[in-house]
């Protein structure tokens, strides 16, 4: 059984990934939650990120605002991609398969599979 990962797909999350595949854990799957940025970029950054390091696991859409309040995101500090950069930045992808991550969540939980593992890098609301 490998780990579930819950993102905004920010830099530090992007990195955080590629330790947990370095250390030889296997991701069953990704959960987008907005968080830097909203969940447009986010999406857009997770291509990105799965096309630049080869990712091959399943990335799906979780929630594009938070449950309670309105949405607040760090663009004010980090810029509109949420990755600050001093000029490069990740290449352009296509568009990730829109798959509901709330399913795809339940669906990996219910599956009956020793323990399930997730490890949330975003806002609590998928």
């Amino acid at each position: 059984m490998g780990i579930w990962i819950d993102t905004d797909m920010g830099f530090d999350d992007i990195a955080a990934l590629l330790v947990v595949l370095h250390a030889g854990e296997a991701v069953d799957g990704v959960s987008l939650v907005y968080g830097n940025v909203p969940l447009g970029q986010v999406k857009r950054n997770a291509a990105a990120a799965a096309q630049a390091f080869g990712w091959t696991f399943p990335i799906h859409r979780g929630r594009a605002l938070p449950v309670l309040g309105k949405l607040e995101t760090a663009e004010r500090i980090l810029g509109q991609t949420g990755m600050p950069t001093s000029g490069l930045s990740l290449p352009d992808a296509p568009a990730l398969p829109d798959s509901d991550a709330f399913l795809a969540l339940c669906r990996w939980l219910e599956d009956g599979e020793g323990p399930h593992r997730i490890l949330a890098l975003g806002p609590l609301t998928n």
